[in-house]
């Protein structure tokens, strides 16, 4: 950059050369990333993981649903959202990493449910975090393509992320919510061996699923 020759030009037969230029390799890129609406992807896959610091919206028991969303418009997200992911779960090997609450943060009011609209944030009773974990644990039961992964910690709290091997997305996880996605192989590769890295390091040990959620059932 120190070292680079920069020309500044003002004369418009210079400007329509470089404008007639730009446009020529305009037309042969490619967008490197793509900004989308949060959906459940449509492409198939053989596995695909998510990411994320709260329990997913689409795991949700219907009857907590409903006391969460009692508006209907977003109840029927819920629905919808809920109806996607199931029908993935029929062909499709799914990962959730999600870290657990604490105990202590239920007396606070600081578990919060998933963001997916632009309402205000929803926090978790105890018993309404024990309903939903008990709902994961009946699916995880009901459907050997899902895997619920108790994390320790997952390195970007404040983001959502779906990785497969064809496609990602990464969402923001609070309001305003932003996502954006990419269909790159190599780098949908790299992030895929990141979260396989993950996983491994996450490992519970001879613990079954049941038993490392029991103190919060």
């Amino acid at each position: 950059e120190s070292q680079g020759m920069y020309n500044y030009y003002t004369d418009a037969p210079s400007l329509d050369v470089m404008k007639n230029e730009f446009s020529v390799l305009q037309k042969q890129s490619l967008p490197l990333l793509k900004m989308q609406p949060q959906q459940m992807p449509n492409i198939p896959s053989q596995e695909i993981i998510f990411i994320q610091n709260t329990l997913s919206f689409a795991t949700m028991p219907e009857d907590l649903a409903r006391t969460f969303f009692p508006e209907e418009d977003s109840f029927l997200s819920w629905k919808t959202r809920s109806a996607q992911f199931l029908s993935l779960l029929d062909k499709t090997q799914i990962y959730e990493c999600i870290p657990l609450a604490d105990a202590d943060d239920f007396d606070n009011k600081t578990v919060p449910a998933e963001q997916y609209d632009r309402s205000e944030v929803r926090c978790y009773t105890r018993a309404q975090y024990a309903l939903h974990l008990k709902n994961i644990l009946s699916l995880t039961e009901r459907y050997p393509t899902y895997h619920f992964l108790p994390m320790a910690h997952i390195p970007f709290p404040n983001m959502r992320i779906r990785l497969s091997e064809s496609d990602a997305a990464i969402t923001r996880a609070q309001n305003p919510l932003l996502s954006f996605g990419f269909s790159h192989p190599l780098m949908c590769r790299s992030f895929m061996d990141f979260a396989h890295r993950l996983i491994a390091d996450n490992e519970s040990g001879d613990a079954t699923l049941k038993e490392r959620l029991l103190p919060l059932l």
